[in-house]
């Protein structure tokens, strides 16, 4: 977050100064850059809350037809869908800029043949990005719980494992992203809907005997999640409250401080 929130102010003092010569193309380019930049440390905040959760915030889950769903926020998924749209405009500004030479950065003649290709590059993949989540190649991420198993959809495949097939609910991190993980028993093979194909597509089999889910991307938060998967994980006389929104009040109770404690 650091590195976004001095480029931010780097690319603000920018347009500062190139209003003021009147070099409105770029302006433009750090108007663009420095809103992207904005949208990132919007993103990571929203996950850094989520993170730090410790009890459910009213509206976390929704109940559906069978179950309950996760989703992530509103608000988080439009930090992505702007941070991508500003990332596509402002490297396809520089790139297009710098080749019909309305920009004059201070770099050298190597660099100057380069760094276009490479925000061109950037521009296409966010632009790409932006078309797969809007014909449903990526997708954002979602976890339903009811009374047969769960789903867990990620961006770019959904996966179903039933409640007999789950040995553990266990914690993990990824860096300083945590996860939880879903241990299968011995045998037992999650079912897999892979959506998104292209580069760096999942593999079928291996998404069969891994289920790992980004927790901080969920409003509910880390704790309250892992919680309320392991409780219907374990306790089978209890998951008929999944199907008729009891499991709402209960999530709601996770992590709340009792008369007793």
């Amino acid at each position: 977050m650091t590195l976004f929130g001095a480029l931010a102010l780097f690319w603000l003092w920018q347009l500062g100064r190139a209003l003021s010569d009147g070099r409105f193309m770029d302006a433009a380019f750090y108007v663009c850059a420095s809103g992207a930049c904005a949208a990132v440390l919007w993103a990571s905040g929203l996950v850094l809350r989520n993170r730090a959760r410790s009890t459910a915030p009213p509206g976390a889950a929704e109940a559906v037809p069978g179950g309950i769903r996760f989703a992530t926020s509103r608000r988080l998924r439009m930090a992505y869908r702007v941070s991508l749209t500003l990332i596509a405009v402002s490297s396809g500004l520089f790139a297009i800029g710098m080749w019909l030479g309305q920009f004059d950065f201070p770099m050298s003649p190597g660099q100057a043949s380069v760094f276009p290709w490479i925000t061109a590059a950037i521009a296409a993949y966010s632009a790409i990005a932006l078309a797969w989540f809007a014909t449903g190649l990526l997708r954002y991420p979602s976890i339903e719980v009811s009374t047969a198993g769960v789903d867990v959809t990620g961006f770019r495949l959904k996966q179903t494992v039933e409640w007999d097939d789950i040995a553990d609910i266990v914690p993990l991190a990824d860096g300083k992203n945590p996860e939880i993980g879903i241990v299968l028993r011995d045998r037992a093979r999650a079912g897999v809907e892979i959506f998104y194909r292209g580069p760096f597509a999942p593999g079928y089999m291996q998404a069969q005997r891994s289920v790992r889910i980004t927790a901080d991307l969920f409003a509910v938060g880390a704790a309250p999640l892992l919680d309320f998967l392991d409780y219907y994980a374990f306790s089978p006389e209890d998951r008929a409250e999944l199907a008729d929104g009891r499991a709402l009040r209960r999530l709601a109770a996770m992590g709340q401080p009792t008369l007793d404690g």
